[in-house]
């Protein structure tokens, strides 16, 4: 089990992420696998990475993995923020259930996500104050979103991602976990 940190992470200090695998963990993904990051370059080139991630999943499978992930952000000196995901997506209830008792048991470290599984129940991770969900455009059920809210979209170049109103979060996704950020945009890649 381990938060590690990915290119855009690695900029802001204090950050951390746990990846999973990126496609078999995504139960609503839709048009996004054309063009998801996470299955491409670095993150399917080494087998390293790839067998990261894998380990990632198992390690949620087991009924330790609460106490261990809190144990382990607990000990990371400095841990101010987790991005769930930089890859993979809350595969089911009892998962994102398992990060709400995470982030509950972590106030003082800020938690969030980029999702585009809306069929799940997000009331109790919502309503945490150390907690922000992200719903990600792209998926199969994009007629959830609500817009009022935060949520992402891809744009194909920053001057579209300007022009609609949107914070390019592209190279810091610091920008995206601050609450209050609404419109995050997101430079295709």
């Amino acid at each position: 089990m381990k938060l590690n940190k990915n290119t855009k992470i690695a900029k802001s200090d204090g950050f951390w992420n746990w990846p999973l695998p990126a496609g078999t963990t995504c139960p609503k993904a839709g048009e996004c696998k054309g063009f998801c990051y996470a299955m491409k370059g670095n993150y399917t080139r080494f087998s390293a990475v790839k067998d990261s991630h894998r380990r990632n999943y198992n390690w949620t499978l087991g009924c330790s993995f609460v106490p261990k992930m809190i144990k382990h952000i607990q000990a990371k000196r400095k841990c101010t923020a987790v991005r769930i995901h930089d890859s993979g997506d809350f595969y089911d209830q009892t998962y994102l259930e398992d990060w709400t008792a995470i982030a509950k048991a972590c106030p003082d470290v800020h938690f969030y996500c980029y999702t585009k599984s809306l069929h799940l129940d997000w009331d109790d991770f919502n309503t945490l104050p150390n907690t922000k969900m992200i719903q990600s455009e792209g998926g199969q059920l994009d007629s959830r979103i609500n817009y009022g809210k935060p949520h992402a979209r891809i744009f194909k170049d920053l001057k579209s991602l300007q022009k609609a109103g949107y914070v390019d979060c592209s190279s810091d996704d610091s920008l995206a976990s601050i609450n209050g950020i609404n419109n995050i945009g997101l430079i295709e890649h």
